[in-house]
């Protein structure tokens, strides 16, 4: 199975080395002097404790944080809440993690710090992105490239690109922007690890050819030099993937047995092991050694299940460093109150009321926000319930088109066999019913397949009528005659839905009482709207005395009033039926 790596944020350390590049030695901190040099101190320990002591790097982030509150056009600021947003979204804490890069990047724009406020934007892409915001995140993603772009930042240029690239539906188009990203990565030193994901992942949109293994190839060099080992186990992946597709099963196998599985099995990755073996599997499986591939899928299976314990105790680790740290802090400050306390408790009695008046305006407060919160979320459960209906529709098509699929072959072949073994003394009889069963399973493979919305996201608009055309003249005397724009339409994924469907219901009606006539049926844009034009030549019929629902027509007229269009239905008996529909372009893109 091909795997497509996401190219990661840029680290937190990415925008601080320029900063510190002269520093050659760990500052030295000053206890209880608050100067931007002990805050860098406390950064740096930060920093050096990031990736192996959580909880003291947590420590040491708050310890800076709270110094540079205190100084004046602090520039340090940004950088640490960059850390500790970090450490969040290591945690999968994620709102707390958008709360901070949030505040990151305001501290960015504040200071005219480009870079950080590029890295910023990419890092809330990816977690949008995380949580499956596709919308949110390329709005992220283009400001951070819009940024990169207006102050010549080249590294982020590079890796923003690649993000894109990863949500871009259109292959083409994402394999044009992914080449752009490799463009600007392969001049910038020190930039090899983005720079393999984007060129692993352009040689993933392209596999199946002697170019993608090249490429696959110089990512492989290149992540041996630097021992990037998850590079390295992903390459040699979906390069035995891609000798599986050019039916090189030995090359795949030497790819597994002798390079990833190892190399995954020596860093204790098991999460990639698991994706290693069903990738195995696969290769048996096209050998046809069944046996081996039901033991590594149970490899694979086994393996899974130790990767997501082992994660699950990472989580759990880095959550309690996290709170520990947190109550940590918690302890120092109630003590540092302690001994203030002490001091002037009569100061503290008027500091009490000051705050007792305050609580009651903020209890007021709050309950108001809460009142008018609970209203938003109330209408956004229905936005979203909105949504989920429309899913839902989707989801049901892709699972019975996957049951199609998965019963139609064991019950195609089946009765292949019992045609074989039944004595019929005419042959002629029996090669019409072997032809009707394969051009029945044809169809109903054919079925399956426009009903797959995925298999429909990757045909552009032409494609898909295209096809519609083909399924229908080819299976009657019916003749469509088709007229398609000469630019491709750019229009919204629900826009192409809704119009797939009104040709479906529309050539469905004529191939059932047209039959042997004549259709034409042409697609334009002109005067700032999308006409669809349908004229047969059929029997016709009166609309005022047909119901609705009998010849699909609610249908036709239910979706075009969902893309707010409008539709003209003309027709008489004896004189054909026609259709105007027209949708304003503004609402199609």
């Amino acid at each position: 199975m091909f795997c497509v790596f996401k190219i990661p944020g840029l680290v937190v350390l990415l925008g601080v080395l320029t900063t510190l590049a002269s520093c050659n030695k760990r500052p030295h901190i000053e206890t209880g002097v608050n100067t931007p040099e002990t805050a860098m101190a406390f950064y740096r320990y930060g920093i050096d404790y990031q990736f192996k002591n959580e909880d003291s790097s947590f420590y040491y982030y708050e310890k800076s944080l709270t110094i540079t509150h205190t100084l004046l056009n602090d520039t340090l600021r940004p950088y640490v809440l960059f850390g500790i947003a970090s450490l969040h979204y290591r945690a999968f804490k994620y709102k707390e993690a958008l709360e901070l890069f949030d505040s990151a990047l305001t501290e960015a724009n504040r200071n005219k710090n480009y870079r950080i406020v590029s890295n910023c934007l990419n890092e809330l892409g990816t977690l949008e992105s995380d949580l499956n915001n596709s919308d949110q995140a390329l709005t992220y993603f283009n400001k951070a490239l819009q940024i990169a772009e207006q102050y010549h930042l080249p590294l982020q240029k590079g890796v923003t690109l690649g993000n894109i690239a990863s949500l871009e539906t259109n292959p083409d188009s994402a394999l044009k922007i992914v080449k752009q990203a490799i463009s600007i990565l392969v001049n910038i030193k020190g930039a090899e690890l983005e720079y393999c994901s984007v060129l692993m992942n352009m040689a993933t949109k392209m596999s199946g050819n002697e170019k993608a293994i090249k490429l696959f190839y110089e990512v492989i060099d290149i992540a041996e030099k630097f021992k990037y080992s998850e590079i390295l186990i992903g390459a040699y992946n979906n390069l035995a993937c891609t000798y599986l597709e050019c039916n090189l099963t030995k090359e795949a196998g030497e790819c597994l047995r002798d390079h990833a599985i190892p190399t995954a099995l020596k860093t204790d990755n098991t999460d990639w092991l698991s994706t290693l073996y069903e990738s195995y599997a696969e290769v048996f499986e096209k050998t046809g050694d069944f046996h081996r591939a039901y033991e590594y899928q149970k490899k694979a299976l086994k393996t899974r299940i130790e990767a997501s314990q082992k994660q699950a105790a990472t989580q759990m680790r880095l959550l309690n460093a996290l709170l520990r740290a947190k109550n940590r802090e918690i302890e120092i400050k109630e003590k540092a109150d302690e001994i203030k306390a002490k001091h002037d408790q009569l100061d503290r009695l008027y500091i009490w009321l000051f705050v007792l008046v305050l609580l009651i305006i903020l209890i007021i407060v709050i309950s108001l926000s809460w009142i008018l919160r609970k209203n938003l979320m109330l209408k956004i459960q229905e936005i979203n319930a909105a949504k989920k209906l429309s899913a839902i529709e989707e989801n049901e098509h892709a699972r019975l088109s996957m049951q199609i699929h998965d019963i139609i072959g064991p019950i195609s072949s089946g009765l292949m066999k019992q045609i074989e073994y039944v004595d019929i003394p005419d042959s002629e009889i029996k090669q019409v019913l072997i032809k009707r069963l394969s051009e029945v399973t044809h169809e109903l493979r054919r079925i399956s397949h426009r009903l797959n919305p995925l298999l429909r996201d990757q045909m552009t608009f032409t494609e898909l009528v295209r096809s519609i055309r083909e399924d229908y003249q080819g299976k009657s005397d019916l003749v469509v005659n088709l007229q398609l724009p000469q630019d491709e339409p750019e229009l919204s994924k629900d826009t192409v839905n809704q119009l797939y469907f009104i040709l479906h219901e529309l050539l469905m009606n004529a191939r059932k009482y047209v039959k042997t006539g004549k259709v034409d049926i042409s697609i334009s844009e002109e005067l700032d709207n999308l006409y669809l034009l349908y004229e047969d030549n059929g029997p016709g019929f009166d609309p005022e005395g047909v119901q609705l629902t009998g010849l699909g027509l609610l249908h036709i007229f239910e979706r075009v009033k969902l893309l707010n269009g409008k539709a003209i239905l003309s027709s008489s008996i004896g004189n054909g039926t026609r259709w105007t529909i027209s949708i304003a372009l503004k609402n199609c893109k």
